[in-house]
């Protein structure tokens, strides 16, 4: 101070400070500037469905006012710490809870009052608000300028349960389909209204929601056109959405679900919580031609009767046939129901001499749509040679491929003649006509060895190294009944580190029919670790079957049938490239495959296999009419490696 002091002036300010705070101090001018106002915060603190806002504020002074919050007495959170210089903003803390209807009570708690004997040092707290969905709540205002605790209330009104309502069924637009579509709402200052369009037309005028979504209801809206085969698209567009603050007080509409001739849509649930459409779409079958045709194709003397059937999918199945590998006709389609026992008949013509004479059926148009009754599917339903059953003729065709059978006398042939030259393109391997015995740089040993000789995963035969030798200038597997039950082995070239990575492999072979038993030609991973697998030939049931294994599982392996019989000598040549597996037998493709094509070396081999009980692929097991002696007879291996491999 300067100047001359006026105690009197002095003393009456003391006495009124005294007066007022019960404390003696006088005020003298501040040279501090004032600090700067401080921002307010958004916190949350409780669990629950429900909420209320309280806005707070503080003066602070060696440090912010700290505070609890407690509904109906229980405290939410922990300490709380005001931020929001007063005057200036506000906290603005959320508060969940689960709240029954009713009153509740909610108290502010200042805990940390604090004050230096003037006004700008002292600590307070202030509540300058609270809310509840969107309302100010009365009597929610106070300052807290000592330690203490501000309260107000708030009132939970129970939910409105609305009044029980019909749902109801409507039908719109004309036309031979019907898509049905599901619907209910949120009520609230009246019901939804939507439109529907197909394909981006209006189908109808506007529709009006009756049933209540809450009480599990649903509205039934019969949509009908004339749709052509195909996907069509849906939308469903909710016009007039409104909402009052409140989960009580919001109008919503859904789509719980279409479906098509009785068949549910996939993606057809939509919950639509404002204006706008929700979209999805079905798809228009090919019209199934029902009953059975006859078709007749070729010319000649002779006659082959096929009968043919189909599961029809969104299409009827396609096929190609062709007999001792020359296609008949063009591409046909089945039409006769295999549900309904019906037929169709294809009566193929043509001048087939002595002998034996293959057909090949090959399925073209596989589909699936993930259930029995979308499923694609053709059946060979049986043949017939000049007005003879023609045996094994009857065969399911579930899967793309070729199914094949044959007809005639088999020609009891002699073993092919010498080693084939290696093509063009293509560098030699390894080649063996067994005219010098079982070549262990060829084969290695044969199996199980290196291990113990033992049971077979089916428990039907001994593995036996014995079983596989050179006889009469060829190698020779047998599958023999000994005391202690049936004996068979095989052998491969990978077990000799000879191999190939894409090219030819050719062999003479046949195998001699018996119940039980079958043999397979095949090639292997010379890592010795399975998958894939190329199964050239097996033999089940005296058929030429040809598996191409490409994954670990069960339904990663395409087995096709076909070829001539395999109990006479025949010539088979594996082609095998980046692109393509190509069975060939006598010269005429009996398999093909364009997809899981084995991109890893691998050698090849041959081993005997006897059935067990189980075994219905092959016929289950041998049985009183099996010979004690059914021999495997190759000869003539060529492999050659493909040049554009390294």
């Amino acid at each position: 101070m300067s100047g001359t002091i006026d105690w009197n002036a002095l003393a009456a300010q003391a006495q009124a400070n005294f007066n007022a705070t019960g404390s003696w101090y006088i005020s003298t001018p501040s040279t501090t500037p004032p600090a700067t106002p401080v921002a307010g915060v958004a916190s949350t603190i409780g669990s629950g469905a429900d909420s209320f806002i309280l806005l707070l504020s503080e003066d602070a002074w060696q440090g912010d006012a700290q505070y609890t919050v407690s509904v109906d007495g229980v405290q939410v959170g922990g300490m709380q710490t005001a931020h929001a210089t007063h005057g200036s903003s506000d906290d603005s803390v959320t508060v969940l809870g689960n709240w029954a209807a009713g009153l509740h009570s909610v108290r502010v708690a200042f805990l940390n009052d604090a004050y230096g004997g003037t006004p700008t040092t002292d600590r307070n707290l202030y509540l300058d608000g609270a809310s509840y969905h969107g309302s100010a709540l009365p009597n929610a205002t106070a300052a807290l300028l000592s330690t203490g605790a501000a309260g107000f209330g708030f009132t939970v009104i129970p939910p409105v349960i609305p009044p029980a309502v019909t749902p109801t069924t409507a039908t719109i637009g004309s036309g031979a389909g019907t898509l049905v579509l599901m619907l209910s709402e949120d009520a609230y200052q009246g019901d939804a209204q939507y439109t529907v369009s197909v394909d981006g037309v209006q189908v109808g005028g506007i529709q009006t929601a009756h049933a209540s979504h809450a009480a599990g209801q649903h509205d039934t809206l019969n949509v009908l056109g004339n749709w052509a085969p195909g996907p069509h698209s849906v939308s469903v567009n909710f016009l007039n959405d409104a909402y009052g603050g409140t989960a009580a007080t919001d109008r919503n509409l859904y789509l719980d679900s279409a479906s098509f001739h009785g068949a549910t849509v996939a993606g057809s649930t939509a919950t639509m919580l404002s204006a706008g459409p929700a979209s999805f779409s079905f798809t228009e079958p090919t019209p199934v031609i029902s009953g059975s045709i006859s078709t007749t194709l070729g010319s000649g003397a002779n006659s082959i009767v096929l009968k043919l059937s189909e599961d029809a999918y969104n299409g009827d199945a396609q096929y190609t046939v062709a007999v001792d590998g020359v296609q008949i006709g063009g591409v046909q389609s089945v039409h006769a129901s295999h549900a309904a026992g019906q037929d169709d008949t294809l009566t193929l013509h043509g001048t087939w001499g002595p002998g034996q004479h293959f057909v090949n059926v090959t399925f073209l148009n596989d589909a699936f749509g993930g259930s029995a009754t979308a499923d694609r599917n053709m059946y060979l339903d049986g043949a017939t040679f000049d007005g003879v059953a023609v045996p094994g003729s009857v065969k399911p065709l579930l899967s793309a491929g070729t199914a094949g059978f044959s007809f005639g006398q088999p020609v009891n042939t002699p073993a092919p003649g010498g080693l084939v030259p290696v093509q063009a393109g293509y560098t030699l391997v390894m080649q063996d006509d067994f005219s010098h015995g079982y070549d262990h740089s060829h084969w290695g040993d044969p199996f199980p060895l290196p291990w113990a000789n033992g049971p077979s995963s089916n428990g039907a035969y001994i593995w036996d190294s014995t079983s596989v030798g050179v006889r009469s200038n060829e190698m020779q597997v047998t599958m023999t009944q000994e005391a202690d039950g049936w004996h068979t082995t095989g052998f491969n070239s990978f077990r000799a580190g000879v191999g190939i990575h894409f090219g030819t492999v050719d062999f003479d072979a046949k195998v001699e029919a018996a119940k039980g038993t079958a043999a397979a030609f095949l090639m292997w991973p010379m890592t010795d670790t399975w998958p894939p697998e190329i199964d050239m030939l097996e033999t089940p049931n005296n058929q030429a079957m040809h598996t191409l294994h490409y994954g670990s599982g069960s339904a990663d392996a395409v087995i096709q049938f076909g070829g001539p019989d395999p109990s006479q000598w025949h010539h088979y040549q594996l082609t095998w490239l980046p692109n393509i597996v190509e069975v060939r037998a006598d010269g005429v493709v009996t398999a093909s495959w364009n997809y899981g094509i084995p991109d890893v070396a691998m050698g090849f081999g041959a081993l005997g296999v006897v059935g067990g009980p189980g075994d219905g692929w092959m016929g289950g097991a041998p049985d009183a009419s099996t010979p004690p002696l059914v021999t495997v007879h190759l000869d003539n291996v060529v492999m050659a490696q493909w040049n554009g491999i390294a």
